[in-house]
């Protein structure tokens, strides 16, 4: 792994360089070597303690390592030191997914869509919560809204023709909206 080789080299000009260690930790992580990707976070944020960037890569790390309960304190003061992140807000919502914390999960799902209306997997997360918590209505419309916006999106395509052949007549139980885009 060249890219490795570099950053480490890197480190030896510059041991105190946060983003060197942040980049070399996130790189790590990609490859899937989780215990080297947590040691250059930490030494990230050792350097730069209030880098919410660093703390949303290091509750990645942890959810791979099944350790969602720390990972969920971090992210929580990611979304409350920096609320204009969609990614940190997604990334909340699946953890709180994972517990089954439904109401918790979709605010967190709503509200990454409304800071970033052009994310695909910020629809399709919110459209899996819908069809996890059985309201196949509201996956039908957000799939439906996720192939109109995304057209080349083929695994929207696909949930919503298999819930449509499956969906009940009534529909009436829908409280399928939007979140208003923030930005």
């Amino acid at each position: 792994m060249e890219s490795v080789t570099t950053f480490l080299q890197l480190l030896k000009l510059e041991p105190k360089n946060y983003k060197t260690h942040l980049k070399l930790g996130i790189l790590l992580l990609k490859v899937n070597v989780r215990d080297r990707a947590l040691f250059f976070l930490n030494e990230a944020l050792r350097l730069n303690p209030n880098d919410t960037q660093i703390l949303y890569h290091i509750a990645k790390t942890l959810i791979a390592d099944d350790n969602t309960s720390h990972a969920k304190e971090l992210l929580q003061k990611c979304c409350r030191d920096d609320p204009k992140r969609d990614e940190y807000w997604a990334l909340l919502g699946t953890v709180f997914a994972g517990e089954k914390k439904i109401p918790e999960a979709f605010e967190c799902f709503r509200r990454a869509i409304a800071l970033n209306y052009n994310s695909l997997s910020n629809y399709t997360n919110l459209a899996g919560l819908y069809e996890l918590n059985g309201q196949v209505d509201d996956a039908v419309n957000l799939y439906t809204e996720i192939v109109r916006r995304f057209p080349g999106d083929k695994t929207a395509a696909q949930k919503l023709k298999k819930l449509t052949s499956n969906r009940e007549k009534d529909s009436s139980n829908s409280k399928f909206t939007l979140p208003e885009q923030t930005m």
